[in-house]
């Protein structure tokens, strides 16, 4: 009897037309979301990487001077009022590159463990596929 239970599955019929083409339907949407899915993520990564790069020139432009700046000035206070501003200043780049740089490695993982997942659903979509 198992015998022609296996012999059963062996013939099994071949997919219609119509379900090859609801397949080939399902394989393009996958690959037009996947495509989508990358494109959107470039897009972040990059407005970042332009963020990051502002956030640089920003600071640069903001201190590069600013030492020529303090000498120029006479009042002991002032002077050190400006110095003060300076570390302030500083404290808020620092903050700010330091998310940017942390949303960049958060994102790098949080993209390899989605695609990870992906191709897991991939697999089970295949498998499933395999049985039908």
């Amino acid at each position: 009897m198992e015998k022609h239970a296996q012999i059963a599955d062996d013939h099994e019929p071949a997919p219609t037309k119509a379900e090859l083409k609801k397949l080939r339907k399902l394989e393009k949407l996958r690959a037009k979301r996947a495509a989508a899915d990358e494109l959107r993520k470039k897009c972040q990564r990059d407005h970042l990487k332009r963020e990051q790069n502002f956030a640089k020139e920003t600071e640069g432009r903001v201190f590069q001077d600013w030492e020529w700046m303090c000498s120029d000035v006479r009042l002991a206070d002032v002077v050190e009022e400006m110095l003060q501003i300076k570390q302030n200043l500083q404290m808020v780049f620092d903050r700010k590159n330091l998310y940017i740089d942390r949303t960049l490695e958060e994102r790098d993982e949080m993209e390899d463990i989605y695609s990870r997942n992906l191709q897991r659903i991939k697999r089970l979509i295949d498998c499933y596929l395999g049985i039908l």
